[in-house]
């Protein structure tokens, strides 16, 4: 398994823009199953989920 950290909503913003961008362009994704939803802090959430492989 792979883990990226990724901290604060601009980062979080780009990196996923990029990707759609680029190599999600197209793609069509499963509704995620929630594995788990944690609150560290206040301010903080980690979602944990599954999903199917995207689709074109």
């Amino acid at each position: 398994m792979t883990t990226e950290v990724i901290e604060g909503r601009h980062a979080i913003a780009a990196a996923v823009q990029e990707g759609l961008n680029g190599f999600m362009k197209g793609t069509r994704m499963p509704k995620p199953e929630v594995l788990r939803l944690r609150t560290p802090a206040p301010a903080t959430a980690v979602l944990t989920t599954r999903a199917g492989r995207p689709r074109r």
